[in-house]
């Protein structure tokens, strides 16, 4: 939910003014959020200006500046002190007023300037107006009428070591001043022995240099347990301690420190909260600043690790890094607003910028490339490898992206892996899927258990589950088919819903749309109808050999079959039929073939009037294809035709071969009754 910020300021006058005045405003605001609680102890980004004449005037000055809210929500800075983007402080005219200051503010510590005030300067200029009241002289009308109206520009007193100085009304022993040494005033009565500060020597640190130093008795520290401490404005600025062997540079850096040991921290407002924590290093305003126990983390950039309270074992580089981890630990996050989000999460590692951005709780991720694993939030034991590689995925766990955008859109599915650009991009709850290639599955948004292996393949597929697809776009237009394997290039490649089909070769079954259950082996291997099912196809249409050890078996078991009638196709069809000879227009070696002619199968089948024969096949170019094996039917049928024939000649045959047998018979019968008849007559005729 987007936060909205109010601001509630107040302005500081400057009190001091001299004769060369400081050029700046005191500033102070304390931020609230839309119900009204405060942004405490937070890095804001704020933009000051400065209109003339009126709230939408033109910009006389602006500068931007960067500032830690305190546990109050107050936030205070020096208008003037900060990265000037347009005009000098010094050059605003304030007599020619009115002048108003418009404030713009990020509450994130960067230039999204969202909260926005604009009020009217009233006194504070004024304040500013009087420092050219070092130009009086006297000629001025405030010296002629007051005492000081003889003093002119040679009325000068020159206190210098030159010279001596009346003792007058002063108290303690005057020390005679001599050419080298300073003035030394004792308030004792008794004399005090002038320490020359300008000689050459070791006897004093000179701020423009020095020479002839010793270093075991000329140095800037001290020589006691105590800590060195640095003060700007006499706020701590720097800290070096030998006890706890700590370092920090910058205000307020390591300042609420008790017994943490050797903790570096520099910039302002670094390690700031931390009181028992160890061996943490924090470089960069607001690094690691709300630390207190957390040990061995590193954090280096504007606000990393920021609100870290006791999380361990860290390490954040770049902007904002980690910045919402309090107690997650052995985080890793290089790169800008990486892993910003992580609260309590665990042994994460991001490196690029925004990598893991949203991630709260979630653990074991690893996102390289900027915007990798960008909206995952609670998902754990994901790696996003490649630019916006997972950026979409918010609760999905033991994906795997390797590639700019592979699994882009993933928000909750499971177990995905994804290499190659855009693999995956779509997916976002499908589970189980593999695909390695640019733009692999690149379509899918919840099919299951898909493997895609090559350029786009499977690009296309939505919902389809089951399915694999080894080769360049194999099965790239499926959508929503099941159960599909393609091995090759172009396989299945204009498969949309199809299932259970499967495809092995180079554009095998690539014409295969709607149609189930059919098989493609070899190269170019088509079914004839792209939108049929059932269909079995080996090889392409330039084979001119195909072998086998044995002879097909081909399934004819009376439970597969239904409408079983005698075929009325026998001799007469098979008569009909007209067997030639060919060579195969594909074949280069030109050998005689023996078969028939589908044309001529075709018209002698309507000549019979057979219908719907499944002996031809068309395909979707119209060419014709013959099943062989259905001709032995009318084969058999036409020689158990002949074999009847042949029973009834033979019949007739005996029947003849009996009756000529029985003519034989007689015929023999009635010779031998000629003989006895010739006999009978030879003998009479003798007798007589």
């Amino acid at each position: 939910m987007k936060r909205i910020f109010t601001f509630c300021y107040a302005l500081l006058l400057a009190a001091g003014l001299y004769a060369q005045a400081t050029q700046k405003i005191s500033y102070q605001a304390v931020v609230r959020d839309n119900n009204n609680a405060l942004i405490a102890n937070q890095m804001l980004g704020i933009k000051i200006s400065i209109l003339q004449y009126s709230a939408s005037g033109n910009t006389v000055y602006a500068e931007t500046q960067t500032r830690a809210s305190n546990a109050n929500g107050l936030v205070s800075l020096e208008i003037g002190s900060g990265n000037v983007l347009t005009g000098s402080m010094s050059g605003i005219n304030w007599a020619n007023g009115p002048y108003f200051l418009r404030t713009e503010t990020d509450p994130f510590g960067g230039t999204n300037y969202t909260i926005t005030g604009t009020t009217q300067l009233l006194s504070v200029p004024y304040a500013l107006h009087a420092w050219k009241a070092e130009s009086v002289n006297e000629t001025d009308p405030i010296f002629t009428n007051s005492q000081a109206a003889d003093i002119d520009a040679t009325d000068i007193v020159n206190l210098n070591n030159l010279s001596g100085i009346n003792t007058g009304d002063q108290d303690g022993s005057e020390t005679v001043v001599t050419a080298g040494t300073n003035i030394t005033v004792s308030g004792t009565g008794t004399a005090a022995t002038p320490y020359v500060i300008n000689a050459a020597g070791s006897g004093g640190w000179g701020l423009t240099g020095n020479t002839g130093t010793n270093p075991t008795v000329n140095f800037i520290g001290t020589t006691d347990d105590n800590d060195l401490v640095f003060k700007t404005n006499n706020i701590p600025a720097g800290r070096l301690n030998q006890n706890l062997e700590n370092t920090s540079y910058g205000v307020s850096s390591l300042l609420a420190n008790i017994s943490g040991v050797s903790n570096t921290a520099t910039g302002s407002f670094a390690l700031n909260s931390n009181t028992y924590g160890n061996y943490n290093t924090a470089h960069g305003a607001g690094a690691l600043a709300n630390s207190t126990i957390g040990n061995d983390n590193s954090a280096a950039g504007v606000a990393a690790l920021y609100f870290n309270t006791s999380g361990s074992n860290n390490t954040a580089h770049g902007r904002s890094t980690l910045y919402s981890n309090t107690t997650g630990s052995d985080n890793t996050a290089n790169g800008f607003f990486a892993l910003s989000n992580n609260t309590t999460g665990i042994n994460n590692t991001s490196s690029g910028s925004s990598a893991l951005f949203q991630n709260t709780t979630g653990n074991n991720n690893t996102a390289n490339g900027r915007s990798a694993l960008y909206s995952n939030t609670t998902g754990y034991n994901n790696t996003a490898i490649g630019w916006e590689s997972l950026k979409s995925n918010t609760t999905g766990i033991n994906n795997t992206a390797a590639g700019v955008r592979a699994l882009l859109n993933n928000t909750e599915g499971n177990l995905n892996t994804a290499s190659g650009y855009d693999a995956l991009r779509s997916n976002t709850s499908g589970n189980n899927n593999t695909s390695t290639g640019s733009s692999a599955l690149y379509s899918n948004t919840s099919g299951n258990d898909n493997t895609a292996n090559g350029y786009d393949a499977l690009g296309g597929n939505s919902t389809g589950s089951r399915n694999t697809a080894t080769g360049h776009s194999a099965l790239s237009s499926n959508t929503t088919g099941n159960n599909n394997t393609a091995t090759g290039y172009d396989a299945l490649e204009l498969n949309t819903t199809g299932y259970n089909n499967t495809a092995i070769g180079f554009v095998a079954l690539a014409n295969n749309t709607t149609g189930n259950n059919n098989t493609g082996i070899g190269y170019d291997a088509r079914v004839p109808n792209a939108a049929g099912s059932n269909q079995v196809r080996v090889g392409s249409t330039t084979v001119t050999y195909a072998g086998v050890q044995v002879a097909w078996t081909i399934t004819s078991d009376r439970r597969w079959k239904d409408d079983i009638q005698t075929s009325a196709l026998g001799l007469n069809f098979i008569n009909a039929l007209h067997p030639v000879s060919y060579v195969r227009k594909n074949d280069e070696n030109k050998k005689t073939e023996f078969g028939f002619i589908a044309q001529e199968i075709e018209k002698t089948l309507q000549e019979f009037n057979v219908t719907n024969s499944g002996i031809l096949t068309s395909d979707d170019e119209g060419m014709l294809s013959l099943r062989y094996n259905d001709l032995i039917a009318p084969m058999v049928k036409a020689i158990q035709e002949l074999k009847a024939e042949n029973d009834f000649l033979r019949n007739d045959n005996q029947a003849l071969k009996a009756e000529l047998e029985t003519l034989n018979s007689r015929s023999n019968q009635t010779e031998t009754r000629l003989e006895k008849l010739e006999q009978f007559f030879s003998v009479t005729a003798e007798k007589k």
